[in-house]
């Protein structure tokens, strides 16, 4: 019987290793990560934001976008591919929730989600989409980045 209990503990540990290391960080000499979900969150390093990424390519929609907040600063932007940011900064109602697992990134480090791009260096996080069209965020500030 302790035979069979701990060959079963066994595998319910090693199911779940399995399983979290799906949400686990890749190795720090990775530069680019392609999304591997339609939605992506990760914490960017020192940077103290922390973002989410996504991607609809349906019949009816085709959406790429970057979300992203800083809870010290309590302001957030999103921005759709092809459009112009959107910044929260009314320091009352800006925040979501991180994911639970939500992987840390660091600095030269950078993931893809369809169209958008969103890179980390060590005091902001960068996110653009092929036109350029974006916003670079750091703990206290946002800059629109739109090219026409």
């Amino acid at each position: 019987m302790r035979r069979i209990v701990g060959v079963l503990l066994f595998v319910i540990a090693t199911s779940l290793g399995f399983i979290g290391a799906t949400t686990v960080a890749p190795p720090h000499d990775t530069d680019l990560i392609v999304a591997p979900t339609s939605i992506y969150e990760f914490f960017a390093g020192h940077t103290g934001v922390q973002c989410e990424m996504g991607r609809a390519d349906t019949s009816w929609v085709k959406r790429d976008y970057a979300y992203c907040q800083s809870v010290s600063a309590n302001i957030s932007v999103s921005f759709d591919r092809g459009g112009t940011p959107k910044v929260c900064d009314d320091h009352v109602s800006c925040l979501g929730n991180p994911g639970l697992n939500t992987p840390h990134l660091h600095a030269g480090q950078a993931v893809r989600s369809g169209d958008i791009v969103c890179a980390i260096t060590r005091d902001a996080v960068t996110c653009h989409d092929s036109g350029a069209n974006g916003f670079m965020m750091t703990r206290d500030r946002i800059a629109p980045l739109v090219h026409d």
